[in-house]
């Protein structure tokens, strides 16, 4: 019974992150007219929600090997709820990226404590699977926040009540951890003598930055594109990301069905072929009315590829760590992170379809990193068979 409450708070720790940054894209152009400012310089305010989520994910390095979980989980989303309730008072920008930092950092330290319960409970068999399955959170959170967000902006209503679903998820997960058992986890031991990590693993971190790097920065500009550039409505435009998300949770449901028949390391070659063959054709297209489409087929292409390099990396270590979870996404939430700053500054330099090669370009490197991963995972496996 434990294991699944501590799985559902893994699986609601990946919704309320996604909560916060599938809007993004939906409100950079009303919230830019609101403020009276530039869409890149309101890009570059939500960016402090996914510095906050970067620091937390520094933080998280450390700090589950001094806090206990139940009171990390009780004071971060307990702080997650009252911070998003304010957010819909604010009317200052000052104070409304302080508070999208502050949300930011507890869904730092929360997402790596949700990876890192997956990765305690499930056995390396399972755990790929669960992963992926925790991951269809994530998408679930964006395809029904992106499309609440465009639709509330449609009917002119306050541009934070999505917001309140996060808020409410937020509480559940602090009413959940009230009464869950928590597994214990290893302490510090300065004594202990360093693990050095495969430069596999590092490859996959490698990736993980990349992969959010480009996939952050189109979700946020694929709206702003299309209704500036396409003509589409504010309402179409949420659909974009929808979709997306639908074609994301899709994939997740029957990737991990197919993965124990598969294997992960398939299943990733497939996925950063497809993530990045698919997002080409956003660059031709001319017509608004295919963007909903094609968001949903590049959704399923992407097929689980977080979690699959994910578990990837964790498979090379024996034990898995909190250290190497926390380092995994950290190297990912830096590319989410880095995102809006990037690519508001390529905007200003170029035009938002400048941010669609940028993120084209992003997805090339991880193809790249990926392949390098497993071609040198396969060499290292034959040179000690051979030396055996």
């Amino acid at each position: 019974m434990f294991i699944k409450r501590l799985t559902l708070i893994s699986f609601l720790s990946y919704f309320v992150l996604s909560g916060m940054l599938a809007p993004i894209g939906v409100l950079l152009s009303p919230m830019a007219l609101l403020f009276d400012i530039p869409i890149p310089e309101m890009a570059r305010v939500f960016g402090w929600l996914t510095i906050g989520n970067f620091i937390g994910a520094v933080v998280a390095l450390v700090i589950f090997d001094y806090v206990s979980f139940r009171r990390l989980m009780l004071c971060l989303y307990l702080t997650i709820m009252v911070a998003v309730i304010l957010l819909s008072f604010q009317e200052s920008l000052v104070s409304l990226s302080g508070l999208l930092g502050i949300i930011g950092g507890c869904c730092g330290i929360g997402l790596a404590g949700g990876a890192l319960l997956i990765s305690r409970l499930y056995e390396a068999d399972r755990r790929a699977s669960m992963l992926v399955i925790t991951d269809g959170s994530f998408s679930v959170a964006g395809f029904i926040m992106a499309g609440l967000t465009g639709w509330a902006l449609a009917m002119e209503i306050h541009w934070s009540l999505s917001y309140l679903l996060v808020a409410l998820v937020a509480f559940i997960i602090f009413v959940i951890a009230l009464t869950a058992r928590f597994p214990t986890l290893e302490q510090v031991d300065p004594a202990a003598p360093s693990i050095r990590w495969p430069l596999t693993v590092w490859l996959a971190a490698g990736g993980l930055y990349f992969y959010t790097l480009g996939q952050t920065s189109l979700l946020i500009w694929l709206p702003v594109y299309g209704v500036n550039n396409l003509g589409i409505s504010q309402s179409e435009s949420g659909s974009i990301v929808s979709q997306y998300w639908a074609g994301m949770f899709a994939a997740q449901i029957f990737i991990a069905w197919v993965l124990s028949f598969v294997g992960v390391r398939k299943i990733i070659v497939g996925a950063v072929v497809s993530t990045f063959a698919l997002a080409l054709p956003f660059l031709a297209i001319k017509e608004g009315v295919w963007f909903p489409s094609m968001a949903l087929l590049w959704g399923f292409a992407n097929m689980g590829l977080f979690k699959c390099l994910l578990s990837f990396a964790t498979e090379q270590m024996n034990p898995v760590s909190s250290r190497l979870i926390s380092v995994l996404l950290l190297a990912a939430t830096l590319g989410t992170a880095s995102s809006p700053w990037i690519s508001s500054w390529v905007v200003e330099w170029q035009s938002s379809k400048g941010a669609l090669y940028f993120a084209c370009s992003c997805l090339f490197i991880v193809l790249l990193l990926a392949i390098s991963a497993m071609g040198l995972e396969t060499r290292s496996g034959r040179l000690r068979d051979n030396m055996g």
